[in-house]
């Protein structure tokens, strides 16, 4: 039944209620009994991020957010790109000067 869970977690959007993520994972062959039995909790609280809202979900490791581990290398490949268009990048810095 795991596979059939995250398969129909693949296909969800990045933020999703639980209604939806039940009524898509039928189509997998999960049954009403097992719906009902808390499963789909369970796999969630392990698969997703709960927002505000006790029924809104979104994806712990959705495929088109940067993760923060490498980060930094793809703020500087965009600067990279930036610059290769012919932008100039400019950082904010602040000058004291004596009094």
């Amino acid at each position: 039944m795991e596979n059939q869970l995250k398969r129909a977690l693949n296909e969800m959007p990045n933020v999703f209620s639980s209604n939806e993520f039940g009524t898509h994972t039928k189509r997998y062959g999960v049954t009403k009994k097992q719906i009902n039995s808390g499963v789909l909790a369970k796999f969630l609280h392990r698969n997703a991020v709960q927002l505000s809202t006790k029924r809104m979900w979104r994806k712990k490791n959705p495929d088109n957010l940067f993760s923060m581990d490498n980060a930094d290398d793809q703020v500087q490949d965009a600067i990279k790109l930036l610059k290769s268009l012919g932008y100039r990048v400019l950082k904010p810095i602040t000058e004291y000067q004596e009094l």
